[in-house]
């Protein structure tokens, strides 16, 4: 499965490293929300994150992968995001 999307054409070795690092990404999202043990947000999980320069989008590319890889599912429940639009509930698989 492709974890890092090469839109802005890397060289083969950051590529790498790119993949490395949204592997580490995917793997701290999954132990917030195993942390939690609730239903979270994209933000909610953002916050949780504690790292001021990752985008709020790499949070959601980890939750979509882990989605992908059946980890985490999307709820029906809707919540008010960080920036006034309404964003769904994510849990853990229960796989």
């Amino acid at each position: 499965m492709t974890t890092y999307h090469n839109t802005n054409n890397l060289d083969e070795e950051r590529l790498v490293k790119a993949i490395q690092n949204n592997k580490t990404q995917e793997d701290i999202v999954l132990l917030i929300f195993k942390d939690e043990k609730k239903p979270l947000s994209a933000s909610k999980v953002w916050n949780l994150y504690n790292q001021t320069d990752t985008p709020l989008t790499s949070i959601r590319r980890a939750i979509t992968n882990l989605m992908n890889e059946r980890k985490l599912v999307k709820t029906d429940i809707k919540v008010m995001g960080i920036y006034g639009k309404p964003e769904y509930l994510y849990k853990l698989s229960e796989v």
